[in-house]
């Protein structure tokens, strides 16, 4: 089973890469086997301030995931309609995302779960908040697999968008680093990962 700082580190390439899967202009995903598992890492937007500004307002009820934030469940239910018939029958799936590639990893997660008895993975990093606050369907699917984890850099300030109240988060946020500047950097979510792990280790 691949270590998080491993997935992290798969969604940090993810970036670079030439995707497997584009659904839009921002909206895009890599695809990769790892051993037993096969991973759908799921890069961030340049412009996720843009996201919120234009779409945090706008709950939408969506098939499935129930009422959602109208960019993150849009593109997510694109993104899931391309790269869940293509995922292999075999093996398990781990879905990670950074930013908005975080909520696009979780709505795909969620829809998956749906669809399937088979338990997936979901791992994200600086995840914005993306049901609405009524929502009772999409966490419970996000939750449904094996695990489903947020990692939140100390002092980044992503996680806390959309507002609470109004939306939620679909999984358990654990914090990780020291406050600094760049908090939402995904060199930074790796660095840290990778650290926290080898301190994991040496404390066996």
């Amino acid at each position: 089973m691949l270590s998080h700082a491993a997935i992290c580190g798969l969604v940090a390439a993810s970036y670079s890469e030439k995707s497997t899967w584009v659904a839009g202009d921002d909206i895009r995903a890599v695809g990769s086997q790892q051993g037993d598992e096969y991973v759908v890492a799921v890069p961030g937007t340049t412009d996720l301030q843009g996201w919120l500004d234009d779409f945090s307002f706008w709950p939408t009820a969506f098939p499935m995931i129930g009422p959602y934030h109208d960019g993150f469940g849009k593109w997510g239910l694109a993104l899931a309609a391309m790269v869940l018939p293509a995922l292999p029958a075999i093996g398990r799936v781990v879905f990670a995302g950074h930013s908005l590639g975080g909520q696009l990893a979780q709505v795909m997660a969620a829809i998956y779960h749906s669809k399937t008895t088979r338990q997936a993975r979901v791992v994200v990093f600086g995840c914005p908040r993306g049901a609405l606050m009524t929502n009772i369907v999409a966490g419970p699917l996000v939750r449904a697999g094996l695990e489903a984890i947020e990692y939140r850099n100390a002092g980044d300030p992503v996680p806390e968008t959309p507002p609470w109240p109004m939306w939620k988060h679909n999984a358990k946020g654990v914090e990780i680093g020291a406050p600094s500047l760049g908090a939402h950097a995904m060199a930074l979510y790796l660095g840290n990962l990778q650290r926290r792990e080898i301190y994991e280790r040496a404390a066996q």
